[in-house]
Order: C-alpha cells, then sequence, then structure tokens
C-alpha cells in the first residue's frame, strides 16, 4: 500500500471561497503542533475560530496563540465548555475502556502502556468500582476482550447526544471542524466531532505528535479526514485505531515546520562546530521515559573528567530537563553539569525561545538523550546527535516503544548503551562530523517531510481542510497538490 497517495474521500479541487474553520484544541500548550496549518489558512483570508479548553490549559503559556492572533485579524480565540450533562461521566468511563482495548492491536508495544491506561480507566470510575479494579487486575484482560469491546462500543452508540454540545456547533455553524488531539485522556473532543457529523459539518483531525498513535488512547470517531505525518502513522491509524484508510492523508509533521524556515540560523544543516562549542546539550526525557536521569548525567560528567585524552578535556555539559521533569535537575550540583530550567515552558513557541533553543543546538557539540522529541529537533537543525540508552532501560519503555523504535531503525542517532560508548563517538565528532545530510534528509523525506523537503506540511495539511467538501479522486488530488505549490519550500 503507498500511504503517500491515498485516497481522499472529500476533496474539494476549488478553495476560493473563504471559509469559517473551527479548530478545538485540547489546550493552549497543544496550538504550536498545529501552528503552521493554522497560519497557512488565516493567511489565505479564512475565518479561524479557536477553541481551547480551559481546565487543559492551566499553567501553561499562552504567548504563541496570542503573537499568531495578533499577527492575524481573522483568527479568533476562546474557551470550549465540554460535555457537561449527566451522561458525561459514563461517557468518560466506556472511552477509556475502548482505548484500553486498542493495546490489544499492538503486539509489539511496551506494556507500560496498557497498564498506564489501565491506570486511568480506575481514576476516572466511581470509587466502589475504583477499588474493585485497583485490586483484582484480571478485570485489565477482561475489559480488553473482543466481547466486552463490542458491549461498550454499542453502548457507546446508544448513549444520547449532549444538547449542549449540539447548539454550541450549532451556533457557530463552521464549513468545517477540525479537532486535535482527541484521543488523549478523558477528552471532551469526540463529542463535538460527533455534533458536527450530525450536522453534516465536515471533520478533520490532525495526528498531534510522533507517538500519538501508539502511546495514547483511541479515538471513539472515524473523522472525514485524518492528517497523518507518514506511512508508518498512516498503518497505525488504520491498524490500531480502525480508520478507514480512504480516510487517511500523507501531510508531514507540521510541528516540525519550524526547523524548515530560513530565519532559524542552523537550516544549512552544517555541522562544523564554532568556536564556542566546548559543550553537550543534554535534552531531558519524561518522567514515564526516564524516572531518574541525574546518574547517568552525573556518569557522563564524571567520565569527562577522567578521560585523559586532550580532545575531551574542558567540555561541559549543559542539562535541559523535560518541563515535566525537572525537581531531580534542580538538584544537581556538578562542576560540569551547568542545568537550563524553563518552568513549564515546555516548547520553542515563540521566536524568542526557538531561537534560544536553536542556538543552543547549534553551538553545542553535540545533543545526548534517551528519548525525547528534542532529539529529532536536533537531527533537524543539523546536530549529531547519541541516544543514551543505559543497559538498565533495557526492558523498560524508554527503549521498547514502537514510536522510538521505528526512529532507532532509520538509523539517525548514534546508539550506545554505556558512558564508555558515548565518550568514545564523542571523541569521533569532535574530530569528523560522522552523521551526513545525505543521512538526515532521507530521514527527512521519509518521516518528517514525505510530501518533498521543500513542501511545507502546515501547507499541505491546510489544503486538505480547504478541501473538505467535495468527492475527488486520489489523482486529482495529487496533481492539485503539486500544481499548488508552485512555489516550494515556503514554510509558514
Amino acid at each position: 500500500m503507498n500511504y503517500l497517495i491515498l485516497c481522499i474521500k472529500t476533496v474539494n479541487i476549488v478553495t476560493n471561497k473563504t471559509m469559517k474553520i473551527m479548530f478545538l484544541i485540547r489546550s493552549v500548550n497543544h496550538f504550536t503542533f498545529h501552528e503552521s496549518t493554522i497560519r497557512y489558512l488565516a493567511k489565505n483570508g479564512h475565518q479561524i475560530h479557536i477553541f481551547f479548553n480551559q481546565e487543559w490549559s492551566k499553567g501553561f503559556t499562552d504567548r504563541a496563540v496570542k503573537s499568531c492572533s495578533e499577527q492575524f485579524p481573522n483568527i479568533n480565540t476562546n474557551w470550549y465548555p465540554g460535555r457537561k450533562d449527566i451522561w458525561r461521566k459514563i461517557v468518560v468511563v466506556l472511552r477509556e475502556t475502548v482505548s484500553l482495548g486498542r493495546y490489544n492491536n499492538q503486539p509489539n508495544q511496551h506494556k507500560f502502556y496498557m497498564e498506564r491506561q489501565y491506570r486511568y480507566l480506575i481514576q476516572c470510575c466511581p470509587t466502589p468500582i475504583k477499588l474493585i479494579l485497583a485490586r483484582l487486575s484480571i478485570f485489565k484482560k477482561i475489559l480488553a476482550s473482543t466481547i466486552v469491546q463490542k458491549l461498550i462500543s454499542l453502548k457507546l452508540r446508544l448513549i444520547p447526544e449532549d444538547k449542549d454540545t449540539k447548539n454550541f456547533i450549532k451556533e457557530q455553524n463552521p464549513d468545517v471542524l477540525v479537532a486535535t488531539p482527541v484521543n488523549l485522556r478523558y477528552s471532551d473532543e469526540t463529542d463535538y466531532l460527533i455534533a458536527a457529523k450530525k450536522q453534516n459539518i465536515p471533520t478533520v483531525i490532525p495526528v498531534h505528535s510522533w507517538d500519538n498513535l501508539t502511546t495514547k488512547g483511541t479515538f471513539n470517531f472515524t473523522p472525514d479526514l485524518m492528517l497523518v505525518w507518514n506511512k508508518y502513522q498512516a498503518k497505525e491509524a488504520n491498524e490500531i485505531h480502525k480508520i478507514p484508510l480512504n480516510n487517511i492523508v500523507v501531510t508531514g509533521s507540521p510541528f516540525m515546520d519550524k526547523w524548515f524556515n530560513p530565519s532559524i540560523n542552523n537550516i544549512g544543516h552544517d555541522k562544523s562546530l564554532t568556536p564556542k562549542s566546548t559543550y553537550i546539550l543534554y535534552l531531558g526525557s519524561s518522567s514515564n521515559i526516564a524516572p531518574n536521569e541525574v546518574p547517568d548525567l552525573y556518569a557522563l560528567a564524571n567520565g569527562l573528567q577522567q578521560k585523559k585524552k586532550k580532545d575531551l578535556s574542558n567540555i561541559s555539559i549543559l542539562a535541559r530537563p523535560h518541563p515535566a521533569n525537572e525537581k531531580r535537575f534542580s538538584e544537581i550540583n556538578h562542576p560540569l553539569i551547568k542545568t537550563w530550567i524553563r518552568g513549564r515552558d515546555e516548547l520553542p513557541d515563540s521566536p524568542e525561545s526557538l531561537n534560544e533553543f536553536s542556538r543552543a543546538i547549534n553551538e553545542s557539540i553535540c545533543v545526548i538523550g534517551i528519548n525525547t522529541t528534542g532529539m529529532i529537533d536536533a537531527v533537524l537543525a543539523g546536530k549529531e546527535v547519541i541516544a543514551l540508552i543505559p543497559e538498565s532501560y533495557k526492558d523498560s519503555n524508554a527503549y521498547n516503544a514502537t514510536h522510538f523504535k521505528q526512529i532507532l531503525n532509520s538509523d539517525i542517532f548514534h546508539q550506545t548503551n554505556s558512558i564508555e560508548q558515548c565518550l568514545d563517538i564523542l571523541s569521533k565528532i569532535i574530530v569528523k562530523p560522522i552523521k551526513t545530510e545525505v543521512d538526515s534528509n532521507k530521514f527527512i523525506n521519509d518521516f518528517i517531510r514525505p510530501r518533498g523537503i521543500n513542501y511545507s506540511s502546515g501547507e499541505v495539511a491546510g489544503l486538505c481542510i480547504e478541501s473538505v467538501t467535495k468527492n475527488i479522486d486520489k489523482n486529482k488530488f495529487d496533481k492539485y497538490l503539486l500544481e499548488t505549490f508552485s512555489k516550494p519550500g515556503q514554510a509558514t
């Protein structure tokens, strides 16, 4: 199956009409994952109405949202209320149970994720049921069984539509509803998608991130279009979440468009070291992946101190923890380690923070991490990346998560399982870069921009959203894409 040219179920070739496009995004923190798509649509004159969930947005900065809406007066933002009726708690429990069953479609996925999903299910149950499920783990297999899953899916279809959600969609009356991520725990977005479908409003779900289809819940809804990054996600959407192939479109990763913006000073994949290159940039992972990275950081710093090779002398470590895993980093006390604590400003979501992150990557000798999205950022920024996976992690989800296995198989990282191996690779990188631009471009064409390295993924996704009202065949849509991109590489 060629996932790049999957048939698009609903596409409108003529996109001159100004549309009212409604985005339903769970948190303001998720905005930058889809910012390049939203900017493209706003630039084309469409009325963009973005609604966030206020509860899930608490504690996160909205600076990226404000910056974009100030630039485009046709972008409006507000909160969406979420389902509040008597059925809400029942719906949440049933949907979380369906998500539990979806892990049966992933025989190679690490057990951590199914166990986490079971915990999410327990947490949203009434207290008596919560106690039973927590004490009797046999219910995990029972609830995930095929028979129980079919019964729950039937029950979900029989639950009445939420009137407030229905009226909310009716009042907004958009030409298309775009909702994301949709499959995180206790999601409210599904109810709005169901309401839109019943009102004959086209629906689109853009996949949120690189691991969203394999480590999170399921969608409990089939959109008119599901926009995925690459052929791997297309396969996952179909096989794990049962989205029909005709509803799936490969767009590339809008979230990674920022690294193809000419204003980012390292986009040329220049791997040569600057005079300031006297440090390693260590990118921390989430607590789910690496509960305590500090011992490995200390071992790396001690290895640099003890190394007698002249080329490794005077090298320090700049440690940038994951924002959800900062506490242990704040307690680090080592002469070679400087910590970069950022609070909950998780993403480089402003020109200033992106340039700061870009500069930190560009001026480093190389980037080291266990398993985090920032390692992909570093590859796209043109830097050598070492995946340090100590033996203690070999049986964990840090190494065995299916999405990370895909990346490791692409061979864009140097893979090491000891500090000594890490230092040996570091010695070689200092002398001469090992990975080449050819290696980076192969990964980009396969995983990040499969439509072509010069085609903005956000623009491709935007074209799909613009085109979601009439049926055409896959060949015409591909031809339309090629004709539309008369000036490729204009990232928005």
